[in-house]
């Protein structure tokens, strides 16, 4: 008779799969917890869009007063950038630093924080969610935007600068509160942590739920019988690397592992940077950044206001950057929405060649020889066309270029590679910020559209003949191209 009785509830969820909303709860929670330093950071970068105008107008004689090249140089600094704790803790020292903002803290904090972001992002969702989960964190860096627009609307740039310095607060009490990323833990001989970590992601739940990609993590991190996985499926002998110590003891007819991984040399991680393994694909990861930094006039944000004024739209000029981030929100939101079926490299192609189409119609608007100061038609289609290469930029290149820096990079030397190219990021858009003024005094700023125009074609027909296409697939299939399939599933 008790064999026929139902299970305790207790039971019973432990041995059922949770649902698909408890299995995306627990991730949307750390995403969001580590997006409010992506938050921090729009509303750090977005702040020259208010200071300028107001430092270089000469009538504020009593306020700060800066020329046009000072104003460069102080944009520059907002932007210019500069890793053994886990990627949480580096978040928590990242927000820290950002309540002591100035120039050069500013380098420090956007280096410390951009690329352990992007990969704790990777290493703890699911492939099914990936690309949606970072597309909804990169939007709460344009979230930063409209809220320190919407705040120049009703009060001074020092209020604004005031409010923004309060976010890490925040940032640093939620960091605390989510756990480090499985394959982190599991690469530092902290294979109980990690499993409970991936329990935790995974909604909840029990160690047999999660026992397929438990197994595709051990398989994807660890060293098996003196080789490690290398990028692309090719193993790597690893006889003159650093041992891994092992301390096991059987159960059954199951092995717990204990694995403790020494420290290894500089010239055991030059040679993981340096390898075409990795070289490669992090060229890949800069080609997509340099032109996500074009085809979105990145370098031009901190000049925006000026940018209007010259086109002499229907809005002024702070309320159209409120338009525009609106807009790119709305872009995010889209991505999010479609990514999975409509995949990766369609929607950076689709956002590529509409922003180069917005762009060379601004530049022609302005060769016009009735321009747009003249004529209300063009000022209303100035104003759309802006609005659409920020939707289109939002809905592909620029939250997809940071999914592919997280995804494609092999593990093995994968922080120190992060950084480089999410440093790379943030010089070029500080060295385009920089020579702005003079590139426009050379070129002007139709000139200037023509040639983002041309970059955006060019990175479309990159992303066609070069990018894989990474949407759904685990961390180590993108690393391994598929091609190692056997992977033995061990009972718990």
């Amino acid at each position: 008779m008790m064999e026929n009785l139902p299970q305790p509830m207790e039971t019973r969820q432990e041995t059922s799969n949770p649902s698909t909303f408890r299995q995306l709860l627990p991730q949307v929670l750390a995403c969001s917890a580590k997006s409010v330093l992506y938050l921090s950071l729009g509303m750090l970068v977005g702040l020259p869009t208010l200071l300028i105008p107001d430092v270089t107008d000469p009538s504020n004689l009593n306020e700060l007063f800066l020329d046009n090249d000072q104003a460069s140089w102080e944009s520059y600094l907002h932007f210019s950038t500069s890793r053994k704790f886990g990627l949480r803790s580096t978040f928590a020292v990242s927000g820290m630093q950002k309540t002591h903002d100035n120039g050069e803290h500013t380098a420090v904090f956007v280096g410390l924080m951009e690329a352990p972001t992007c990969r704790y992002i990777s290493e703890i969702t699911h492939p099914n969610y990936r690309g949606v989960l970072t597309s909804y964190s990169t939007s709460f860096v344009t979230v930063g935007f409209l809220l320190v627009y919407a705040l120049g609307l009703v009060t001074n740039w020092r209020n604004v600068a005031l409010i923004s310095a309060s976010t890490p607060v925040l940032a640093i009490i939620v960091l605390l509160m989510i756990p480090e990323t499985p394959i982190w833990l599991m690469s530092k001989g902290r294979s109980e942590e990690a499993l409970q970590s991936l329990q935790w992601l995974r909604g909840w739940t029990t160690k047999e739920a999660v026992q397929e990609e438990y197994t595709k993590l051990q398989f994807y991190a660890k060293k098996q019988q003196g080789k490690t996985i290398h990028a692309y499926g090719k193993e790597v002998d690893i006889a003159d690397e650093k041992p891994t110590v092992l301390n096991g003891a059987s159960k059954g007819d199951h092995l717990e592992v204990e694995e403790v991984e020494e420290r290894r040399g500089l010239k055991e991680k030059i040679r993981e940077l340096t390898c075409k393994e990795m070289l490669v694909p992090l060229g890949k990861c800069i080609v997509l950044f340099f032109v996500s930094i074009c085809s979105g006039l990145l370098s031009l944000r901190p000049y925006f206001v000026q940018v209007f004024e010259e086109f002499d739209l229907p809005t002024d000029g702070l309320t159209t950057s409120v338009l525009i981030s609106v807009i790119a929100i709305v872009g995010n939101i889209v991505c999010m929405l479609i990514i999975n079926r409509v995949k990766k490299r369609p929607l950076i192609i689709f956002s590529l060649i509409s922003t180069a189409l917005c762009l060379i119609l601004l530049a022609l608007f302005l060769m016009a020889p009735t321009n747009p100061h003249n004529n209300a038609s063009l000022r209303w289609w100035s104003l759309i066309l802006f609005l659409i290469v920020n939707f289109v930029n939002n809905l592909g290149i620029y939250p997809i270029s940071w999914t592919y820096l997280s995804e494609i990079l092999p593990y093995r030397g994968r922080g120190i590679a992060t950084a480089i190219g999410s440093s790379f990021f943030y010089i070029v858009i500080a060295v385009g910020v920089k020579t702005y003024p003079s590139l426009e005094q050379q070129i002007g700023l139709d000139g200037i559209f023509l040639l983002y125009a041309v970059i955006s074609l060019a990175g479309a027909y990159f992303t066609y003949f070069s990018l894989p296409e990474t949407e759904g697939k685990f961390l180590s299939d993108i690393e391994t191209h598929g091609k190692d399939k056997k992977i033995q599933v061990t009972s718990f």
